[in-house]
């Protein structure tokens, strides 16, 4: 009879130990997945870190050549004394430079200082 106990927690001894190293096998399984994972992302972070890098450096070089027009400063290639102000200032009000508000105060500054009675501007 005791040998039959022995035997008995024997079979409970290795049943406890190979649950034990199920167990042990599925949590180290789930740990292994999860730094892979983290360890992936930390990888791709840094490649794609790396890649935007690169592409800004690129446009930084390349940023003389590739402005867009809207950032280049505007050249004007009529002289500014030959540029009558209210066909300028109707001008930007069209461009959307001005507000209606805008135009109008410089429309009536450029009617009472305009011309004198000989036709020239009066400044």
């Amino acid at each position: 009879m005791v040998l039959a106990k022995v035997l008995l927690y024997l079979a409970f001894l290795v049943g406890a130990v190979l649950l034990l190293r199920v167990v042990a096998s599925a949590v180290f399984a789930i740990v292994a997945t999860i730094w892979a994972l983290i360890t992936t992302a930390i990888t791709l972070a840094v490649l794609l870190a790396i890649g935007y890098s690169g592409y800004r450096f690129y446009r930084w070089m390349s940023a003389d050549k590739s402005e867009p027009a809207s950032q280049q400063p505007r050249q004007d290639t009529t002289p500014q004394q030959s540029v009558d102000p209210v066909e300028r200032a109707k001008e930007r009000y069209a461009n959307g430079e001005l507000s209606e508000a805008e135009l109008e105060r410089r429309l009536e500054y450029e009617l009472e200082t305009e011309y004198s009675a000989g036709g020239r501007k009066q400044r």
